[in-house]
């Protein structure tokens, strides 16, 4: 289950990432002071040494793959198809992985007597 967990929450952490991405970079290409201005009704204040992405800019490029993240779990998570394709891929490769351990293990309990009661 931990392997599940940690799997889902790299491609959690991708799908936000990359939407965060594109938010901070079509909006800093389309969306110009002026219309921040209009929308916020202040003059748009920028953080930072470059000055690149306003505040206002940034809140919502966290805001929303936030959202999209969550949206993604939910989906991942009710999704049948989804959910079939992701964990059978996965649960394979763990019986896998669980398959060559017992074979090692085994191996390792006949070709060296003393070894059975090793940590390993």
């Amino acid at each position: 289950m931990l392997m599940l967990f940690i799997t889902q929450a790299v491609q959690l952490l991708l799908v936000s990432l990359l939407v965060f991405g594109f938010f901070v970079l079509f909006g800093s290409l389309v969306i110009r002071p002026s219309v921040i201005e209009a929308w916020t009704g202040s003059a748009p204040h920028y953080t930072g040494p470059l000055h690149l992405i306003s505040d206002a800019l940034f809140s919502v490029a966290v805001f929303l793959p936030g959202f999209a993240g969550l949206y993604f779990t939910v989906q991942a998570v009710i999704d049948q198809n989804y959910r079939k394709e992701f964990f059978r891929r996965i649960e394979d490769d763990l019986q896998q992985a669980i398959g060559v351990r017992k074979v090692y293990t085994t191996l390792r309990t006949h070709l060296a007597p003393g070894a059975g009661t090793s940590r390993f």
